[in-house]
């Protein structure tokens, strides 16, 4: 794929590099750098994004669309996780590599005594580098934030569920709807509470005190957001944003590919 990118590329800086700016006044189709015209730079753009970690593709994981106010599309697997109920990986926060064991003393992000040594300003979110659902998805994947996750709590019905032997939430909306699964935590070398509760990290620290962050709990008896240990072993569920989504989705197929580069270069020659 990456040879016929390139070959793209050389296709834009050769016959299209002498184009003047193509405004797009009526439709924005194709404006993936979002500056509200359709230019040239949009097609390095698209074929940036494509030839990096974008090349793992929105259409290589599913989504569903709630019809939520922000526009937030919730992926239906956990990051690690072939299939809606299973656990997948457990990370720590801030953390983009699963480990064997989850301690203080083996925290990226702090010194053995606790010392915080990144995210410990009041309000700290995640670095795109150190978000797990992008770095280990790609693309335009993110982990959730705090906001999203009570988002959901707002617009959705929520109902405990056993899935495939695996307990957790069918949370639904708009039609359709996603499973979250109950899949317990990692502190030092031990799974806990496995089918029992459930706790999902967001992007954001607890601003009160940074050795924490922003999640979301639940178990049979309720779903609310919380807080816990920076350091312990957790899961999380990606998110999009729609208008993300669309700007670098260009032929509308609900992907992002190459097919979207080479729509994108008929766009800028047809409007020459």
């Amino acid at each position: 794929m990456k040879s016929n990118i390139s070959l793209l590329i050389l296709l834009l800086a050769t016959s299209l590099c002498w184009m003047a700016e193509v405004r797009a006044d009526n439709v924005l189709r194709g404006d993936v750098d979002g500056d509200g015209s359709l230019t040239t730079a949009d097609a390095r753009a698209l074929a940036n994004y494509l030839t990096g970690r974008g090349a793992v593709s929105v259409g290589a994981r599913t989504y569903v669309d709630l019809g939520l106010p922000s526009g937030t599309l919730w992926a239906t697997t956990n990051v690690g996780a072939d299939n809606s109920w299973e656990a997948g990986d457990y990370y720590a926060w801030g953390e983009t590599q699963e480990k064997s064991t989850y301690t203080w003393a083996n925290y990226l992000w702090a010194t053995p005594d606790t010392t915080i040594t990144r995210y410990a300003q009041s309000g700290s979110s995640l670095w795109l580098v150190d978000d797990v659902a992008n770095m280990q998805w790609g693309g335009l994947w993110r982990v959730p934030t705090i906001a999203q996750w009570q988002e959901l709590v707002n617009y959705c019905r929520w109902s405990w569920a056993l899935v495939n032997g695996q307990y957790g939430y069918r949370v639904t909306a708009n039609g359709t709807g996603i499973f979250l699964p109950s899949a317990g935590y990692w502190r030092d070398g031990n799974l806990y509470e496995d089918n029992l509760t459930g706790f999902y990290w967001a992007r954001d620290v607890f601003p009160a005190d940074s050795l924490m962050a922003y999640g979301f709990y639940m178990d049979n008896y309720d779903h609310f957001w919380g807080y816990r240990y920076r350091y312990t072993g957790r899961s999380v569920r990606p998110t999009l944003q729609m208008s993300d989504l669309l700007r670098y989705d260009v032929n509308g197929d609900g992907h992002v590919s190459l097919a979207d580069l080479t729509t994108l270069v008929n766009l800028l020659t047809n409007n020459v």
